[in-house]
């Protein structure tokens, strides 16, 4: 087992439907585990509290996938803030979307935070489901971890 000074839980983050933590420090790398849309300190997993979600006139779900994937890459910059290190350290991310016609959405929200030459790495597919029914996109990371690979002086 790895030690517990590896492994990093936000402060405020929703709980999570199992025990994990949020970035674990691992051989050079940090692993951040996939985020969604749910608002910090909003309680469990099933609380309800996601960006991105209303319901129209007639009672239906009405989903914002670019404010979803907006919220989740401020998650994910989030938790690798709690270890000191920011978006740019990520080399790769898995992105798991439920609907492929969320795509086109999904990438405008990407590309306000990544472009083709500094961005990581990226895999996209679309999964059945999510954690929640109120997910529609969650995005988990690998970063360099800097006092690892931080230039020789």
């Amino acid at each position: 087992m790895a030690p517990a000074e590896h492994a990093f839980v936000l402060p405020r983050r929703p709980k999570p439907t199992a025990p994990y933590p949020d970035v674990r420090r691992a051989g050079g790398l940090l692993y951040v585990a996939g985020a969604s849309s749910r608002e910090p300190g909003t309680g469990s997993a099933d609380s309800g509290h996601f960006v991105g979600v209303a319901t129209d006139a007639d009672g239906r779900t009405v989903y914002d996938v670019e404010a979803q994937t907006c919220r989740v890459i401020q998650a994910l910059r989030d938790a690798l803030g709690l270890v000191g290190h920011a978006l740019d350290d990520l080399v790769k991310v898995n992105c798991y979307l439920v609907d492929l016609a969320d795509m086109p959405a999904f990438g405008r929200a990407y590309a306000r935070f990544f472009d083709a030459k500094t961005g990581p790495v990226r895999t996209t597919v679309v999964v059945k489901n999510l954690p929640h029914k109120d997910i529609r996109v969650e995005i988990e990371g690998v970063a360099l971890d800097r006092a690892v690979h931080a230039p020789k002086l």
